[in-house]
């Protein structure tokens, strides 16, 4: 599959939305706290930054704790691609080939301003 982005740890809780990835709990929370509002695709922070998303997944490891055959421990890999690749998903885990690999559900959070590559996040 294509990279889209790889590593980098979660941002503090000050950080709204930025590009990259956004897992469903901080996204969950960022509208709870009305920081941020749902328009179509994508979100609009209180700010007015907008922001368009893609269903993606954090890969966090083999389940096994066995190597990893595609490199993917890491890696943000959007879901369009993933199931090009043939991979099927549960609500907590994805098989691809002989590997399953535990998973964090989110988005790829693609600023409207800057069109920039992402970059992993919270």
């Amino acid at each position: 599959p294509t990279r889209h982005c790889v590593r980098r740890s979660d941002v503090p809780d000050s950080v709204g939305l930025h590009t990259g990835f956004i897992s469903e709990q901080r996204l969950a929370d960022l509208l709870f706290r009305r920081r941020a509002r749902r328009v179509g695709p994508g979100v609009v922070e209180s700010d007015g930054e907008g922001f368009v998303l893609s269903a993606a997944v954090r890969v966090l490891g083999r389940t096994d704790g066995c190597d990893d055959p595609y490199g993917l421990t890491g890696a943000v890999e959007s879901l369009t691609e993933l199931m090009r690749a043939g991979a099927t998903l549960t609500a907590e885990s994805m098989h691809l080939g002989s590997a399953c690999y535990r998973i964090q559900r989110g988005v790829i959070a693609m600023s409207e301003t800057s069109r920039a590559a992402p970059l992993v996040g919270g």
